[in-house]
């Protein structure tokens, strides 16, 4: 037993009590700073800061009346997070931090995140809300849940923080493993200070203590030793991605030296990589004598590395007590046992046959009989550790290897919605003295000399890299994998490689393929499953004749048992294939990297550069590596990817992003895309526009009654929620006397009718009135009949008068496949459910964007003119409008009653100002003011503000001769880009006109950070689409542009008050006051 019990000096019973505290008594102490890069300070916090920004959010959640509500936490790297994370404490709702999924990653870990925890929201930023909400439309699940970017938020700041006590709880934390059976740790105030106190105790830090740590927040370690331990100490933190440690890792003990930090941690595998990346010359330029606890867990911790960092960094000041193994898990916040800083870390040399016996025996001599293991140091406050025999439940003797059993306040409130799975861990209690109730951990060690030692684990848990994964989690996706192998047939374990913990599936065959086996074909199918489902990378495969994976009595796999036979070779092996770590395809392919000098980067090179270090990296043939093939079917783990993301940038001499393999599915087309080539446009001829303009037969209104209903009671309109849906709606229920259904993607009715009420407050629409005629309507805009059940689509079908189809996914650098879910297929099922039961006219809003071909170039183009061309044209986004519009007008050929509206660029309100800032051209104006610069370009700024837009289509969709004409919505009296320009500056902004090249390459420089409000457009301002290698915003110059006529549509306005407003000061002055009224841009420091 070892335990430790003095008071414990808590003067705070909340994380809430804490930070309001440290807000109003050091407000302007900065305690959180985020580099970028690795390298570059981006951003800062306060308390101050922290408590204001957060107190916006917690008052958006109290206005959805959150507490109790579970918010998944889906930040990139950054700031944002901590904001996001104690917003939700403010206001009493569970944070559950998590990770956004990654490019081509499955989505089935966060959907049983999502499922398990009954999450309603969900927080991001804006720099990946895109993405992230196209990623969500992906999944029944996601799609229920509520996604903000609450970097955009802004608000009050007055709220009234909720009433927690040391019970509440703050998060859930979902360990890093089950994916089919996710288990939630319930983590409370009470849980967290203790811990903290725990780890104050250990570390005995100073007021003067700083840390650096690139722990992914998402994390328990990230965010208790990132987050919270500065807050609850009062000493300053300095953050990073941690795919920028990882891409770079002598940026993490740079940082430590830059900034004289006095602790820092990672797990095992860090401290190795760092020991393998960093040379001598860089060593030399290191000042690590600040240095005084460098933490490690997370992980097994193993002698070879504790002895190797230490003796590597000694010439860089590092002391040998600084090193400091610890043990910890979620279960019990994060930290159980450590080793403080005052002494080296204790290593045990024992008998290695005794401990495989459960039996502790020390011996003098190493041989290769013994092993050597890491003690993770002691226990402190009032925590209670036990070392129990797992089968007797009875405490185990000093000299003999147990469960690890903890009492502790630290220890958490059990399994979220799991009481079962929370009795077993939770609640243990000693078979013959009934004390408890203990956590059991799954953990194997021993006490020695009060020092705590793991040995491994009572369970099957495959730890790699840090992150724990459950086997059976992995063998179901192998038994998924390919029809040759046999389902609930496999084991998946782990063995040690060179130090190192590696994957091995040992899988029998169905006896109906054991004559016809293709070993490459299944042992990609395993590789790619395991890749995409698990981020693992395998290192063995083994295929078991049919029925001869070892079982139990009761018909369960023996992964001992299998792994057992795999290191001695008795399984009843069919056909193997494993990676060599030392066989000569490295150095061939080490050869085959020399012959690519930097300055031939084409396409060609920069693929088989990729090819070769590929192979390089998984040391196999480079001719076993295709191209063509998704990156994912290679199985690279994360830092095998962000290595060779690394190594591409040196070689290309410019920076790339660390998840750049994540980023596109194929060598080749990543190879293109760093050429400036296609990078995300289809190849020429991939697709056949007319071919893909095909609407479905049994689309027509030719059986169906027909009879138009001047004053409609019911209308549906999709796309309520969004910009132009909100005004929309607006204009609807001012106009009419109908109720409006909305499409909306939501968990209920409440939720809906919430997100439609909020999304007309943020545009100043909202009115009381309104709510009894807004009908929310479950469904998916991109799912066979709407996503509605038979019986509901039956109701609207016979329901509905009129449809206004507004939604649409709008983005500039996407490509067409991810825009047909939604803006194709979702406009042909609007279209089907026009004609069904009866008729309903369609009124749909599509864009000036279709005449993008350059076939266009320099014609009139009217209203009259049919839209025939589709050669030359870039974008995604246009093609599937264009593409969605002839759908459109084949269903009018058919005798459904449609009319078509084409609004340009759509602006704020013309007399508020009110504006989706996170439209292309707030990005503009606001990325031009940043970099102090704006490009000289001959082109027309098409602006239609918001109100036009909406009372038009209204206006127009009420009158009878309207049906079957298209009416274009551009702005008669637009504005040339240079004179736009001009406009800005007379606001007060400094902004020079320079030439679109030193535009670009200023871009190319400064907009490569996620806070750059430009950052997700640079394929779309950088890219080369045309065969001229232009980039968009050249194409876009006068000379290739048509000259859209609007005449047709403004006669239809006369005798009406209808007038879109030029674009001139007087309405830029409106945009402007919004823009720093709502905060997105800071006022000019004066007037020009």
């Amino acid at each position: 037993m070892l335990t430790n019990s003095p008071e414990l000096p808590l003067k705070f019973s909340t994380l809430v009590d804490l930070l309001r505290y440290r807000a109003q008594n050091h407000p302007h102490q900065k305690i959180y700073t985020f580099l970028q890069d690795g390298e570059t300070e981006a951003g800062s916090l306060t308390y101050q800061e922290v408590d204001r920004q957060a107190g916006v959010i917690a008052a958006y959640l109290q206005s959805l009346d959150a507490a109790g509500e579970r918010v998944l936490l889906l930040y990139p790297p950054g700031l944002e997070f901590i904001v996001g994370f104690f917003g939700c404490l403010y206001a009493g709702a569970i944070a559950i931090p998590a990770y956004p999924p990654r490019p081509n990653q499955s989505l089935s870990r966060l959907e049983a995140i999502a499922a398990s925890s009954e999450a309603t929201l969900a927080f991001s930023t804006s720099s990946i809300f895109g993405y992230l909400k196209d990623r969500f439309a992906e999944s029944p699940e996601l799609r229920k849940i509520h996604l903000l970017a609450t970097d955009k938020m802004v608000g009050s700041e007055d709220f009234s923080p909720h009433l927690a006590t040391p019970n509440t709880l703050v998060y859930l934390q979902y360990t890093s493993g089950s994916t089919g059976t996710p288990k939630g740790v319930m983590v409370s105030h009470g849980n967290i200070l203790h811990n903290l106190a725990m780890i104050r105790e250990m570390s005995q830090s100073t007021p003067n203590s700083r840390t650096i740590s690139w722990m992914p927040l998402g994390h328990n370690t990230g965010l208790v030793f990132g987050v919270l331990q500065p807050l609850f100490e009062d000493f300053p933190i300095v953050m990073m991605s941690p795919l920028d440690f990882l891409q770079k890792p002598w940026r993490w003990l740079t940082a430590v030296s830059k900034y004289q930090a006095t602790s820092s941690l990672g797990p095992n595998f860090a401290y190795d990589l760092i020991c393998d990346k960093i040379a001598a010359e860089e060593r030399a330029n290191l000042d690590l004598s600040s240095w005084e606890l460098a933490g490690c867990g997370a992980e097994p911790i193993r002698a070879e590395t504790v002895e190797r960092f230490v003796t590597t960094f000694a010439s860089c000041g590092l002391r040998p007590e600084a090193f400091s193994p610890g043990y910890g898990m979620a279960e019990s916040v994060v930290f159980i046992s450590g080793s403080g800083k005052t002494k080296p870390p204790v290593i045990y040399n024992l008998e290695k046959a005794a401990l495989e016996q459960n039996r502790v025996v020390i011996v003098a001599d190493e041989s290769e009989s013994t092993q050597k293991i890491v003690s993770c140091g002691r226990t402190c406050l009032d925590q209670k550790i036990l070392i129990v025999d797992p089968e007797t439940l009875t405490q185990c003797s000093a000299d003999r290897v147990g469960e690890i059993w903890v009492s502790s306040p630290s220890v958490a409130q059990g399994y979220w919605n799991r009481p079962q799975a929370t009795e077993e861990t939770f609640q243990a209690y000693l078979a013959d003295t009934g004390e408890g109730p203990f956590l059991r951990t799954g953990d194997l060690g021993f006490l020695l000399d009060g020092e705590l030692c793991v040995t491994g684990r009572l369970k099957d848990l495959i730890i790699i890299r840090g992150r724990n994964h459950y086997p059976q989690d992995i063998e179901l996706t192998v038994g998924k994998s390919h029809p040759a192998l046999r389902s609930s047939c496999g084991a998946a374990f782990a063995v040690e490689v060179e130090s190192e913990e590696r994957l091995v599936i040992a899988q029998e065959v169905e006896e109906t393929y054991l004559e016809k086996l293709d070993l490459d074909e299944v042992v990609g199918a395993i590789r790619q499953a395991v890749s995409q489902q698990h981020a693992l990378q395998v290192y063995a495969v083994l295929l078991l004749n049919t029925g001869s994976i070892p079982k139990t009595s009761s018909n369960k796999i023996q992964r001992h048992a299998c792994k057992d036979g795999f290191l001695n070779g008795s399984l009843d092996i069919l056909a193997q294939w494993q990676q060599s770590l030392t066989d000569s395809p490295e150095r061939e392919n080490a050869e085959n990297l020399e012959i690519f000098p930097k300055k031939y980067q084409t396409a060609e090179t920069i693929q088989a550069w990729l090819v070769a270090k590929i192979s390089q990296q998984l040391n196999v043939k480079p001719q076993q590596i295709d191209a063509l093939q998704p990156l994912t079917h290679y199985a690279l783990d994360s830092v095998q990817a962000v290595n060779i993301s690394a190594e591409l940038e040196n070689w290309l001499g410019r920076r790339l992003s660390p998840s750049l393999l994540w980023d596109y599915p194929t060598i080749e087309q990543l190879s293109q895309h760093l050429v400036g080539e296609s990078e995300q446009s289809e190849p020429k001829s991939a697709i056949d526009w007319n071919t893909e303009a095909v609407l479905e037969a049994t689309i027509c209104s030719e059986t169906v009654p027909c009879e138009l209903v001047a004053e409609p009671a019911a209308i549906l309109l999709t796309g309520a929620t969004g910009f132009l849906g909100a005004f929309l709606l607006h204009e609807l229920l001012k106009q009419t006397q109908a109720d409006i259904y909305c499409l909306v993607r939501f968990a209920n009715d409440h939720s809906s009718k919430m997100r439609i009420q909020k999304n007309l407050e943020i545009y100043d629409l909202w009115h009381e009135d309104f709510s009894s005629r807004i009908v929310p309507v479950l469904g998916d805009v991109s799912q066979p009949q709407l996503g509605l059940d038979p019986e509901q689509y039956q109701r609207m079908a016979s329901q509905i008068d009129t449809i206004y189809h507004s939604a649409a996914l709008l983005n500039y650098v996407y490509p067409y496949e991810r825009f047909k879910p939604i803006n194709v297929l979702g406009t042909q099922e609007v279209l089907r459910l026009a004609s069904q039961i009866k008729v309903k006219p369609v009124h749909y809003i599509s864009s000036v964007a279709v005449f993008e071909s350059s076939a266009y170039y320099q014609k009139v183009v009217t209203e009259s003119d049919r839209l025939a061309h589709s050669e030359g044209m870039y974008l995604g986004y246009s093609q599937s409008k264009w593409v969605a519009e002839k759908l459109v007008m084949m269903a009018r050929d058919r005798g459904l009653p449609v009319c078509i509206y084409r609004p340009p660029f759509i602006s704020g309100h013309s007399q508020t100002g009110v504006w989706n800032t996170d439209d292309i051209i707030c990005r503009l104006i606001k990325g031009c003011i940043q970099m102090g610069s704006i490009a000289d370009l001959d082109s027309l700024l098409d602006l239609s503000p918001v109100d036009y837009v909406s009372r038009a289509i209204i206006y127009l969709s009420r009158q009878k001769d309207s049906i079957g004409k298209a009416f274009h919505l551009n702005n008669p009296q637009p504005i040339h880009w240079n004179k736009f320009g001009d406009l800005i500056r007379s606001l007060g902004y400094s902004i020079n006109l320079v030439s679109y090249e030193n535009w670009q390459a200023q871009l190319d420089k400064n907009g490569r950070s996620p806070d750059n409000p430009l950052y997700p457009l640079l394929p779309f301002f950088l890219k080369r689409w045309s065969e001229e290698q232009l980039t968009i915003t050249e194409l876009y110059q006068q000379s290739r542009r048509p000259q859209i006529s609007c005449q047709e549509t403004l006669a239809a306005f006369a005798g009406t008050d209808i007038v879109c407003p030029p674009v001139e000061a007087e309405l830029l002055n409106a945009y402007f006051s919004y823009f720093i009224r709502s905060g997105f841009l800071d006022a000019p420091l004066e007037a020009v």
